[in-house]
């Protein structure tokens, strides 16, 4: 029985860490907006990690990521030319504007970003 119930919790966190991070859906991005150290992409992206209801359709990205850069010309491409991106988000984080009293999905360092 205890072997049973080992299993049983070792599945049910394997579930909610799989279900913890996920693809954005593909969206053109509709506004750009330079806040607090960063960049909030704004589209039909969904709410990949599940963050707060109210901020879905919202990626952040801090400036001290890496490829922020890179994921900010794509993203000004994109917005111009009506090209659709994606984003891996494994994070939430507290709310990065002062429109929110929530969390926002959060490119982290090692996410990748596409465009189409």
């Amino acid at each position: 029985m205890k072997k049973l119930l080992i299993f049983i919790a070792i599945a049910i966190s394997s579930v909610n860490s799989a279900n913890a991070a996920g693809y954005s859906s593909w969206a053109v991005p509709t506004r750009l907006e330079s806040v607090n150290g960063g960049m909030l992409i704004s589209g039909s992206f969904g709410n990949p990690n599940s963050c707060d209801s109210s901020t879905a359709d919202h990626i952040y990205i801090h400036d001290t990521n890496p490829s922020y850069e890179a994921v900010i010309a794509m993203a000004m491409t994109a917005l111009t030319a009506q090209k659709e991106m994606r984003f891996y988000i494994d994070t939430c984080e507290a709310a990065v504007t002062a429109h929110w009293t929530a969390t926002v999905n959060v490119l982290g360092n090692n996410d990748p970003a596409y465009m189409r």
